[in-house]
């Protein structure tokens, strides 16, 4: 376990490291926030009750297809 945990400091302690690891949150976090935001507001109602999280994911093109209608009226 001692091993483990030397070997664990080394790699910390490196700068591509921490740039790796921040860069995955980042893309992570980024693209994950876009594509909720598409699913709640442009994904068609599963459920009636009010609830954003009762949406489905239609995907890229009917996005498109309310972006686009929310444009002209």
């Amino acid at each position: 376990m001692e091993l483990f945990l030397l070997e664990h400091r080394k790699l910390w302690r490196r700068a591509g490291t921490k740039i790796s690891v921040f860069l995955c949150f980042l893309y992570v976090v980024v693209f994950g926030s876009i594509l909720s935001f598409q699913w709640f507001n442009f994904g068609s109602k599963v459920d009636f009750t009010g609830s954003d999280f009762g949406r489905n994911f239609d995907g890229y093109a009917a996005i498109r297809d309310r972006q686009e209608y929310a444009l002209v009226a």
